[in-house]
């Protein structure tokens, strides 16, 4: 009886580890309310463009399964572009469009911050109706997972029932964000380099893989615009 109670611990959480990797999340922006710099943001129209992919391409998952070999700490996958791979800690996959996604974010965040009047998101063909660009070279989103097993292989799971870690998910944001005039000079210049880290258990923080990537985003940019205030004045046309 012993024995069955067991063999059924052990079932039950290898069910949820692929009950878990069965799941998809996408990106939600933001997380928490936007901090506000401005309360009257000056009458200046910005274009957010599209970021410059500039990432890695190596996204390795195999390692996942070194937690079935007996004596190994864990099982580690590692993503350069988190939205082309499979098999997070606690997810299967994360649906979502990073370059354009973080750029549209961007906008979104430095309209509600108070940064200008108008800030949206453009592919280019109507940055000759804005008095300032923001370009954006994204150089890494990177997701970094451990699915722990304490060393026992297929017993792995046993451990997690009475409270232990499944796991851990890092995400790590490197983006340059550089905003110009209608001149092409550069108005100012600021790197957003960020990391996340979240422990992750049966009864805690399940889901929450690549919640880093908007927490690192929002961090980043609040830091930037209140280092950054807009020069707006002689810059701006004129109605």
């Amino acid at each position: 009886m012993k024995r069955l109670g067991f063999f059924t611990a052990v079932l039950c959480g290898m069910l949820l580890l692929a009950t878990g990797c069965s799941m998809q999340r996408t990106f939600t922006y933001p997380m928490e309310p936007i901090s506000v710099i401005n309360p009257n943001p000056p009458k200046a129209r910005i274009a957010v463009l599209p970021a410059n992919d500039l990432r890695g391409t190596s996204n390795n998952w195999v390692t996942y399964m070194l937690y079935l070999v007996p004596l190994a700490p864990w099982g580690p996958v590692n993503f350069d572009r988190p939205e082309s791979a499979v098999m997070f800690v606690t997810i299967g996959r994360f649906d979502s469009k990073i370059p354009e996604e973080l750029s549209k974010a961007v906008a979104q965040h430095m309209k509600m911050a108070g940064v200008a009047q108008s800030v949206f998101f453009d592919y280019g063909g109507g940055t000759d109706k804005a008095d300032y660009t923001l370009e954006i070279d994204l150089t890494k989103s990177q997701y970094h997972g451990r699915v722990l097993t304490y060393g026992l292989s297929v017993l792995g799971p046993l451990p997690w029932f009475v409270g232990f870690p499944v796991g851990t998910s890092e995400v790590l944001l490197t983006m340059n964000l550089k905003l110009k005039d209608r001149t092409g000079q550069t108005v100012w210049s600021q790197t957003v380099d960020q990391q996340w880290q979240v422990v992750q258990g049966m009864y805690y923080n399940m889901g929450r893989d690549m919640e880093g990537l908007a927490r690192s985003l929002q961090s980043g940019l609040d830091e930037t615009l209140r280092r950054h205030p807009m020069p707006i004045n002689a810059n701006v046309r004129q109605p």
